[in-house]
């Protein structure tokens, strides 16, 4: 019985570890001279007998060790069946161990897919969050624990690149999708594609068309995005037919690249092209508006494509139903967008025609009375040759909008403007504060705003400046505010600042001739008068 028994524990809990050690204990055992024992007087002695019963054995155990393998499950069983009920029961530590070593085993490895899992959830979870730092911080512990995926790696590098980590998120990237060799992680190639892409006519990198051809060729997606990197490159390379089919292949599924192959077909004077496919892109949003008449993007894209088309009145009939239908923010911005573009090509012909041109941007102002073009439009008609009853009735527009139910920052701004150069400046400054009151994320009545207050009879410099700076900061490659901010700047003796400002905006700057001035009564207050002279002479220079 006891036999039976150690024969079945040997089985079960040594037979893995003696298979394992077995062919080890015989090379460190086998004494080449012998053969099982027997006399070696019979053999030939030397390296090669020696060599040669090294390999019969080696070959006897890569045999046999299989063999052992197939064999023991069937003496595991054989011994269970012979053996008895009471000789099962010294099984049971052996058995019960075994079952808490896989217990645990499994348990561990369940525990860390958990973590991790975990991990990357709240990883994914924050991207879409938009908190680019708690992804970073999950994306971080999951690599402690072991190595990202290729998916979860590009996550990382976008994740890098909204929080300033560009190096890092170059580096693996380039890991990724290389630019040479073995073609990497196919995702990966598509966005390199598309940086690319993005960087056609922005770069004068000569290799910069080979390495967007490289990742076009390794990502093989053929996505609407993928189709137009295809048609930047064919651009590039001047191969126009290829660019066109491209797009045109995008189109059948999006059918806004229509316009890219119109716009592309007009440059080439490729006109049969354009109209066909302007042609394609009406029929496709006219059944997709048929199917939905509350799409509102097919119905804004069929107006652009009538539009386009000279088709005026049809485009401008879909619009007004639209707004019957379905009066939201992006289809009033749209209906005024359209008045404004009948306004401009209004305005190119001649001899002008005011009423013509007024109507339209009323129409634009009555559309959406936030539409910014409209009012500068508006000013520029009021600046022009208009009669003085022309602009009482610009006035009288602009006046009506400010009292209406929803009064405009826009329309006190335009208002204020032509105060001002009608040499109002009480009442021109009175609608520009009401304007910021009413608005006080408009960065160009900010900057208008710190302007008149630095420019006044009793200038308000300390505001003035808080305004300037502010517009700066929402703004700050423009000119004009930088202009602003520089002179503010100046009239608070803050010289050395106001010369950044100014050297920032000339270059960019209209009226190069003022901000030399400046720029010179800068130099001259901190005693440079070499520089300041060196202006000087500039801003004559530019005068004549």
């Amino acid at each position: 019985m006891m036999g039976s028994i150690l024969q079945i524990v040997g089985s079960i809990v040594l037979f893995p570890v003696r298979a394992l050690f077995l062919p080890f204990e015989w090379l460190f055992s086998f004494d080449p001279t012998s053969d099982d024992g027997q006399d070696d007087s019979d053999h030939e002695f030397g390296l090669g007998s020696k060599v040669g019963r090294w390999l019969r054995r080696a070959f006897g155990w890569g045999v046999g060790l299989p063999i052992l393998l197939l064999k023991s499950p069937f003496v595991v069983m054989r011994s269970l069946l012979n053996a008895k009920r009471s000789d099962l029961l010294f099984l049971a530590p052996a058995a019960l161990a075994l079952g808490f070593l896989g217990f645990v085993s499994v348990q561990m490895w369940l525990g860390r897919t958990s973590i991790e899992s975990r991990y990357r959830q709240g990883a994914y979870s924050a991207i879409q969050a938009g908190n680019f730092p708690l992804a970073k911080t999950y994306f971080t512990r999951m690599l402690d624990d072991g190595e990202l995926s290729p998916t979860d790696q590009l996550a990382l590098v976008g994740v890098f690149a909204r929080t300033g980590q560009n190096e890092q998120a170059a580096q693996i990237l380039d890991r990724l999708a290389p630019d040479e060799g073995p073609v990497g992680f196919p995702n990966a190639h598509k966005v390199k594609a598309l940086n690319c892409a993005q960087q056609i006519g922005k770069s004068d990198d000569p290799e910069l068309l080979k390495r967007l051809k490289r990742h076009l060729d390794c990502c093989s997606n053929e996505s609407q995005e993928i189709s137009q990197a295809w048609a930047a490159y064919y651009l590039g390379i001047d191969d126009i037919e290829n660019a066109l089919a491209r797009l045109a292949d995008a189109a059948q599924s999006h059918p806004q690249f229509w316009f890219s192959v119109a716009d592309i077909a007009e440059r080439e004077r490729k006109f049969s092209y354009r109209e066909k496919a302007l042609r394609e892109a009406k029929l496709e949003f006219q059944a997709r508006l048929e199917k939905d008449p509350l799409d509102t993007d097919s119905r804004l894209n069929l107006a652009k494509v009538l539009t386009r088309r000279q088709d005026h009145e049809l485009a401008e009939q879909l619009l007004l139903r639209g707004m019957k239908l379905q009066p939201d923010n992006k289809l009033r911005n749209s209906m005024a967008g359209f008045y404004v573009a009948r306004y401009d090509d209004a305005s190119k012909k001649a001899p002008r025609d005011f009423s013509r041109e007024f109507s339209f941007l009323q129409k634009a102002i009555e559309a959406d009375a936030n539409y910014s073009v409209a009012y500068d439009r508006l000013t520029n008609l009021f600046l022009a040759d208009a009669s003085s009853e022309e602009r009482d009735s610009i006035r009288e527009v602009l006046l009506s909008q400010i009292a209406s139910d929803d009064p405009s920052a826009m329309a006190h701004f335009a208002l204020s403007n032509l105060l001002f150069a009608a040499g109002e400046n009480v009442k021109a400054e009175w609608h520009l504060e009401k304007a910021y009151k009413l608005d006080d994320r408009f960065v160009v009545v900010i900057n208008n705003l710190a302007w008149v207050l630095a420019h006044k009879k009793k200038p308000d410099l300390d505001r003035a400046l808080e305004l300037a700076s502010t517009a700066v900061s929402q703004s700050p490659d423009n000119a004009e505010y930088l202009d602003t901010y520089g002179t503010v700047l100046l009239k608070c003796k803050k010289y050395d600042a106001a010369i950044t400002n100014f050297e920032k905006a000339l270059s960019k700057h209209q009226s190069k001739d003022e901000i030399h001035m400046k720029l010179a009564l800068c130099y001259r207050a901190i005693e440079r008068p070499d520089l300041a002279e060196i202006h000087e002479k500039h801003s004559i220079k530019d005068v004549k």
